[in-house]
């Protein structure tokens, strides 16, 4: 077992390391009596020989410091693992698969797996099923990387909270969409699986969870991750984003000068965006930046839960602003070559303002020309054959769980809320409005062996004028084609 100790945006502290499931072997002062946490980790198969955390409150932490404990063990073959904390710390605890070391994607579906353990000496088990419960009493994705916010928020989660949130995990998989059409429903039933935590579950051929989670497997496109459930699960309802919303911020900050202070803000610094441009009223080199023909926007949104927004000013200037779980994390301004961070003085959450994975490929989807759930296809043309369309014209479809569909129902597809994305925008002054273009958008993953990457580009009035797939799996040779002008 394994005993780490991680701060919020802190490097990870490895203060112990020994054979999975024993004592420690630190000299933490044990007030009470050590957990003992165990289960089965599974997924279509036994999740066998990976890491399994267990996450609790650091002892003594600050207020709002996010510091945490992990112990950690490794799955046997058949995928059960039993891992034990030390006495200083009590359940209930947030399970997490995959381990800390290696931020690529494991697996193409599961890259990681969450679970609670309420209490010790019980079974908890780590599936799918329970991840997706997760989400649903957090009311949000689990971070890639150690979600210790999430460490916290558990702590007041009872047990009939999860019980609720399973039930409404059940309730949602009787709706989920269609791998083969994203407009249609096929069910999943797992309603036999009577507690996704603590029922006995034997990664193997005719045990009742195993089963169900065999079932949902097969549910799933070959490039939707259990993000991609997540997603369609919490945001499915979103509309189309509007990109504007994020043109409503007034905010106290404190500025730094990253390197020597040329003309940026520097100490304390009222910062403004609106639909003129961005305005940072700091005492010391104040600048304002108006928005021009011309002035462009790019959105990066991240399963990691971390999204980017760039504004471009004439190619000379840009205001980036950081965004992690629905929070401002900080606003970098660059004026001709130099730089400040500006950080603000209180947390600032933005999270009516950063759309989900779902509205971005929404917007997309209208962008080209489609109306969702009632596509009127968006069409690109090929000059020449190549890995995966022949010459000619092409067909591009966003149906209503987020699926791109070339050439329905035969060609490509991908499922875009399993992708980090990337909306590339320009920005129209008219009067006292702006005006948000999208001219393109990108989508992409990474996995062990694998690669699923989109990127199109298309004018204001939705016509596509390129685009680009490539795909790999299973760690055979990449596949790509171009067709048009990226």
């Amino acid at each position: 077992m394994r005993l780490r100790t991680l701060g919020l945006a802190v490097a990870v502290a490895l203060l112990g390391a020994c054979g999975g499931g024993g004592g420690d072997g630190t000299s933490l002062p044990r007030p009470g009596s050590a957990t003992t946490i165990s289960g089965t980790a599974a997924a279509n198969t036994a999740l066998g020989d990976i890491a399994v955390e267990a996450f609790a409150p650091s002892p003594g932490a600050p207020p709002n410091s996010f510091s945490a404990q992990a112990f950690s063990t490794t799955s046997a073959a058949n995928g059960t693992y039993s891992v034990t904390t030390s006495a200083s710390v009590q359940p209930p605890f947030l399970i997490r698969t995959g381990g800390t070391t290696g931020l690529q994607d494991s697996d193409a579906h599961y890259p990681r797996l969450y679970s609670d353990a309420l209490r010790g000496g019980s079974i908890t088990n780590v599936t799918p099923l329970t991840d997706l419960a997760i989400a649903r009493v957090l009311n949000r994705k689990p971070s890639f990387v150690v979600d210790l916010r999430a460490v916290f928020e558990l702590q007041n989660v009872s047990e009939a909270q999860l019980n609720a949130a399973q039930q409404q995990v059940v309730n949602y998989l009787l709706t989920r969409p269609s791998k083969d059409n994203g407009n249609l429903t096929a069910p999943v039933d797992v309603a036999g699986v009577t507690n996704f935590f603590t029922m006995p579950l034997t990664a193997a051929p005719g045990d009742v969870y195993f089963q169900a989670l065999t079932r949902l497997h097969l549910s799933l496109m070959d490039s939707e991750s259990i993000q991609g459930v997540e997603e369609h699960m919490l945001f499915g309802n979103d509309a189309a984003a509007n990109l504007a919303t994020m043109l409503a911020l007034n905010f106290a900050a404190n500025c730094t000068p990253e390197g020597a202070a040329l003309g940026t803000p520097q100490g304390a610094t009222q910062i403004v965006l609106n639909p003129s441009g961005a305005i940072f009223g700091a005492a010391l080199n104040p600048v304002t930046l108006l928005f021009q023909p011309g002035d462009k926007l790019s959105l990066t949104a991240e399963h990691s839960l971390e999204q980017r927004w760039v504004f471009t000013f004439a190619g000379t200037s840009s205001v980036e602003l950081r965004l992690f779980d629905g929070r401002l994390n900080f606003v970098r301004v660059s004026v001709l070559g130099a730089s400040s961070l500006c950080v603000p003085t209180s947390e600032l959450s933005v999270s009516d303002k950063d759309p989900s994975l779902t509205a971005l490929v929404r917007l997309f989807g209208l962008s080209i020309a489609n109306t969702i759930g009632n596509p009127s296809p968006g069409v690109f043309q090929c000059v020449a054959s190549g890995a995966f369309f022949q010459s000619g014209a092409h067909t591009v479809t966003v149906q209503a769980n987020g699926a791109l569909r070339i050439d329905n129902p035969i060609g490509q597809a991908l499922h875009l809320p399993s992708l980090n994305i990337t909306m590339n925008a320009d920005l129209v002054p008219s009067g006292q409005v702006l005006l948000i273009q999208p001219r393109s958008f990108a989508a992409s993953r990474t996995f062990k062996g694998g690669l699923d990457e989109l990127a199109v580009a298309f004018t204001s009035a939705g016509q596509i004028t390129g685009l680009r797939l490539a795909r790999q799996q299973n760690a055979a040779a990449l596949q790509a084609q171009t067709c048009g002008t990226i």
